[in-house]
């Protein structure tokens, strides 16, 4: 499991996991607003909707098939949850 670390400024946010000294992952609330904000916003959206991490409609329920085939992948003793 990676560990939360502080960023030294927004452009952190951008670098690759192995560009990450330490390595780990960012996880911070934004509490104010003012143009260098909303830049970092319009930058990291634009990053997310290119990577194909932003849907823009909804996802559909899976069909009776799908949920054949992924009981049969995963077996019935899936369990959501870190341990699995």
């Amino acid at each position: 499991m990676l560990l939360h670390q502080k960023i030294k400024g927004l452009e952190d946010f951008f670098k690759r996991q192995n560009e990450r000294k330490p390595k780990g992952v960012y996880f911070y609330r934004i509490n104010s607003y003012d143009e260098t904000i909303l830049e970092f916003i319009r930058k990291y959206y634009d990053l997310a909707k290119r990577e194909g991490a932003i849907i823009d409609k909804n996802i559909e329920n899976p069909t009776a098939d799908n949920i054949a085939y992924f009981n049969e992948i995963i077996g019935d003793k899936y369990v959501h949850g870190p341990g699995f």
